[in-house]
């Protein structure tokens, strides 16, 4: 109990939510590593790089490789854990930037 009677708050969340959430980081970090070992820039620049716009090379890119690691994700947890419908691809496009710029990648494409 606090100075004034009342009970110390509780962390939000029941443990087994607790334990899913952590759950999905971690495939989510793993899934990101190797969306970023695996994904070819090829076709990104195939279809963008004779009209010398870099910044569509960029972000149709990042956009599949958060799709792609979020996807098995989504499928997995959908209806066991809430929103991972609805955030699962913004927080994998937010760790694939994370482990970027974590690598001192500057670029999708393994440019240092």
């Amino acid at each position: 109990m606090d100075h004034a009677g009342r009970r110390p708050p509780r962390p939000a969340g029941h443990p087994r939510r607790r334990r899913a959430a952590a759950a999905v980081r971690g495939r989510l970090d793993a899934a990101a590593r190797a969306t970023i070992a695996s994904l070819d820039p090829t076709p990104f620049f195939q279809k963008y790089g004779p009209t010398g716009n870099a910044w569509a090379i960029f972000k149709t890119y990042l956009d599949a490789a958060a799709r792609l690691t979020a996807d098995p994700i989504i499928t997995k947890y959908t209806g066991r854990l809430a929103g991972a419908d609805v955030f699962t691809t913004d927080n994998a496009f937010a760790m694939i930037e994370s482990l970027r710029i974590d690598s001192g990648d500057l670029g999708p494409f393994g440019v240092r």
